[in-house]
């Protein structure tokens, strides 16, 4: 499933109406928009090596935490097994052994395993608090494991950010798509916190993990993925979760507009223009960045949709405002 609509996701009502992704313009910039897909990343690439990496901070008996420790250790092994298991390859079709009845035995044998391992654990350790630290540590693995599918599609609440211009678009050379998430095929949009500590109560996994909590899942999902050090919070970011795997998928929104940089080529924006501008209603918008004279704001100047036969006759982009020649080439 890409867009995790399960009982376990958080959609934040307030999400504004138009979010935005800064992109350099490469041959993947280009194919991604010719197949109106975006790309889900997955957290260990991203910049901060502590974003999406939060710690445990255990607030449980050492009994609650080495069920906890138990439970989990059993669930990642379930997964493990549906991962790499196919039932009919594996026992065939003159198999006696019903797929109910292996469940049962492999569920049985989960359970002895994470006993064991825990026991291994206890007598391994220096000392009480050395094991809590080592059944601690174990949780934040399978959480990790859990997660290690997800992808994570980063986007912007504003277009006009001179640092997001200069740190993702290519110092300006290249754009910024505009997304309407009216119509949103993501069920996990929500804004980045950029408060608080990145850490997630052990009680918060006990009551996700051995009570099916949604709440609890929620808030695991939030301390994990959507918060951040507060050096970030210039970018303002929104983030939409994809719980099948990182990577390229069909765009969760729609493409209302197209923002070029300040030192964006000309090329790049006549190839852009070209590919975009006879989509079908709602068309979509494109924009030329300006600098503001005496300030450090950025502006825009709308490409009129009215001009567009004048484009193809005459081999040229206009402005909305003043119909000033914005960039010339031969079409």
């Amino acid at each position: 499933m890409l867009f995790d609509r399960g009982k376990h996701t958080g959609l934040q009502m307030n999400h504004p109406q138009k979010l935005y992704k800064y992109r350099s313009f490469n041959p993947y910039t280009l194919r991604l928009l010719c197949e109106d897909k975006v790309y889900y990343a997955h957290p260990n690439s991203f910049n901060d090596p502590l974003d999406s990496n939060p710690t445990i901070q255990n607030d449980l008996d050492i009994n609650s935490l080495k069920n906890l420790y138990q439970r989990m250790h059993e669930n990642d092994s379930k997964r493990h097994i549906g991962k790499i298991f196919e039932f009919e390859n594996h026992f065939g079709n003159n198999q006696e052994l019903t797929i109910q009845e292996y469940k049962v035995e492999q569920s049985t044998h989960f359970k002895m395993c994470a006993a064991n391992q825990c026991d291994n654990m206890k007598i391994q350790a220096k000392d009480e608090a050395d094991f809590i630290q080592k059944l601690t540590k174990e949780c934040k693995t399978f959480l990790d494991k859990k997660l290690a599918d997800w992808g994570v599609l980063s986007l912007a609440k504003r277009w006009d950010c001179p640092l997001m211009w200069s740190h993702y678009a290519d110092n300006h050379h290249g754009i910024c798509i505009e997304y309407d998430t009216e119509k949103s095929y993501c069920r996990t949009l929500n804004s980045v916190d950029y408060s608080g500590q990145r850490s997630i109560k052990a009680s918060d996994l006990m009551q996700s993990e051995l009570h099916g909590s949604i709440e609890a899942w929620q808030k695991i999902q939030k301390a994990y993925f959507f918060k951040k050090a507060s050096d970030w919070k210039y970018e303002e970011e929104w983030r939409c979760l994809a719980s099948a795997r990182p990577g390229e998928h069909a765009a969760p929104f729609r493409i209302s507009g197209i923002y070029f940089g300040l030192r964006c080529d000309p090329a790049v924006i006549k190839t852009i223009f070209l590919l975009l501008c006879n989509q079908n209603e709602p068309r979509v918008s494109f924009y030329q960045i300006n600098d503001l004279k005496g300030d450090y704001s950025l502006d825009k100047n709308e490409i009129d949709f009215d001009q567009r036969a004048i484009y193809y006759a005459g081999g040229f982009l206009l402005r909305k405002s003043d119909n000033r020649l914005l960039s010339e080439f031969i079409i």
